[in-house]
């Protein structure tokens, strides 16, 4: 039965928009952060927050994890996927620390003519370079395990 009524179709267009958001995983971007179905994901000090009606469940360091927990949390993923999501943000976060320690050293050595720590630090960026890369490669397929 058609609505009749303004009040009528705002009634029924608000119970299809509130049937529909909790199902609906395309990112939606607001002034006060982006929404995945009935979660926001907000940036407090750096990190991204996971929410559900203003109540904290995560924090993590990169938005593509906080995307693909909010994900996870609308489709009702098992608490151990999103710990191991929870793991590998944290360890893509202490190698991009680690990457710029390397790199600064890098360069401080090359400024200095220091070629045997030069040597050493450009050793030990490609290598936790190669560790960064296989640990962002492991996010995105936990991504496309998803869909």
């Amino acid at each position: 039965m058609l609505p009749t009524t303004r009040k009528e179709l705002a009634n029924k267009l608000g119970n299809l928009y509130k049937s529909t958001m909790d199902s609906v995983l395309v990112p939606i971007v607001t002034n006060t952060g982006i929404i995945v179905g009935a979660y926001m994901i907000k940036t407090v000090e750096g990190k991204f927050s996971v929410t559900r009606k203003g109540k904290l469940l995560y924090t993590t360091f990169s938005k593509s994890a906080a995307l693909i927990i909010a994900a996870m949390l609308n489709k009702k993923v098992s608490r151990s996927e999103i710990s191991y999501i929870l793991e590998i943000d944290k360890t893509i976060d202490r190698l991009r620390n680690d990457l710029a320690i390397f790199k600064h050293h890098h360069d401080l050595a090359a400024s200095r003519s220091d070629t045997i720590r030069k040597g050493i630090m450009q050793a030990r960026f490609e290598f936790t370079n190669e560790q960064y890369e296989d640990a962002k490669v492991e996010l995105k397929k936990s991504y496309s395990k998803l869909f």
